[in-house]
């Protein structure tokens, strides 16, 4: 009996340690991006939200080779398999990405908390037109008090732009997609989060790099 109860609530202690982890790597990540474009002086969304998708995948397959991750659907995952369920997936998230972070160049960082909280919603509408997949009114009443919360929870800086708001609008509609989309194509694949990083990162980071190369890349050799 004292043994499970121990365990319990160390799944209890682990739950709780990881959501704190979140909440506290989210803002974090947040003032880190904005500073590195407006103080640092680099402003490319694109090459920035490259860095950390071409490093988790660069760590995930270094794990693979030291033979420290072992990978579950490796069998199912060959090239036809990656190109038409993986990749657009990977695609879908280096556009969240970009969108995100350069959001930080038009916008204050209470706005964006406050255009981001409603990204919920915006799943769930792009899965009913998509999927055809309605919510019970408790989910949905749940999910509208939850943005709203979340919302009025937004401080900092409030500046306020069109393309700050489009930017925002793009990227809580390319992270809706990239959620229906894994749920429609990776359906009954569950992948552990290392192997997801795996066979994910690299298409996103390949196309926020290549994108950032072609888009960003004559500026950064210009200014240096």
């Amino acid at each position: 009996m004292k043994s499970s109860v121990m365990d319990r609530a160390c799944e209890v202690g682990y739950v709780v340690g990881v959501c704190s982890l979140f909440m506290a790597v989210g803002p974090g990540l947040m003032v880190l991006n904005k500073d590195i474009m407006e103080k640092v002086g680099f402003p490319y969304p694109f090459l920035i939200s490259s860095m950390g998708l071409v490093f988790s995948a660069f760590v995930a397959h270094v794990l693979k080779a030291l033979g420290m991750l072992k990978l579950q659907y490796e069998s199912t995952v060959d090239f036809k398999f990656w190109t038409q369920k993986c990749l657009p997936v990977g695609v879908c998230h280096a556009a969240t990405l970009a969108f995100g972070n350069a959001q930080y160049l038009y916008s204050g960082i209470a706005v964006i908390q406050f255009l981001k909280s409603f990204t919920p919603i915006v799943t769930a509408v792009v899965t009913y037109v998509i999927m055809s997949r309605k919510e019970t009114f408790s989910s949905s009443a749940a999910l509208v008090v939850l943005c709203v919360g979340t919302s009025m929870a937004a401080s900092g800086d409030s500046t306020i732009t069109i393309v700050g708001i489009a930017l925002a609008i793009g990227s809580s509609l390319t992270e809706a997609t990239r959620l229906v989309m894994t749920d429609f194509l990776l359906s009954g694949i569950k992948m552990q989060v290392l192997e997801s990083i795996y066979w994910l990162a690299p298409a996103g980071g390949l196309c926020l790099f290549l994108t950032g190369v072609i888009v960003e890349g004559p500026k950064v050799r210009e200014t240096g």
